[in-house]
């Protein structure tokens, strides 16, 4: 693969994380329920990141409260991933 290829596919986005994962054949989405709420707590993180580093946008509004939770949302939504992936290796 390319770097650019590399770069396309890996991303803070949930979509693409999905998809970069289900070419080696995991499948983040698998669990429905679960899968509905991680994508809508890290796509709304990573829709305010970039909204305060692409457009200027203030982060004065955000507490280290916040930057806290989004740090400990985003570690699990980590760990979440790990899981999966794990899950998805074949087992002897």
């Amino acid at each position: 693969m390319t770097k650019k290829e590399v770069d396309d596919l890996v991303s803070g986005n949930v979509y693409r994380t999905r998809d970069a994962l289900a070419l080696v054949g995991v499948d983040l989405s698998a669990d429905k329920a679960t899968w509905e709420t991680w994508k809508e707590l890290i796509q709304n993180i990573v829709t305010r990141r970039n909204n305060i580093v692409h457009r200027n946008d203030e982060a004065s509004d955000l507490s280290f409260g916040d930057v806290r939770q989004y740090i400990d949302c985003t570690d699990a939504y980590i760990d979440f991933i790990i899981a999966t992936c794990d899950a998805a290796l074949p087992r002897n």
